[in-house]
């Protein structure tokens, strides 16, 4: 899988996290949305890198080449 289609991947499985947030927070169901939040994040960021061509695996490290790159 090339960087390109596993950023998409990675991206496609955030918005989908987040529209099944989306749906939990309309029945009220608020547990755990603050860490879900972060993962969402998490993985939009991972994507964004990996289409840079950068390789990010701990959550550190994807904090520091975001921060560099953006």
């Amino acid at each position: 899988m090339t960087n390109g289609t596993e950023a998409d991947t990675l991206m496609r499985r955030a918005r989908i996290k987040v529209r099944d947030m989306q749906n939990r927070l309309e029945r009220g169901e608020i547990d755990h949305m603050i860490p879900d939040a972060y993962n969402v994040m998490f993985m939009a960021a991972k994507a964004a890198l990996m289409k840079r061509g950068i390789e990010a695996a701990s959550h550190r490290t994807v904090i520091a080449s975001y921060k560099r790159e953006f």
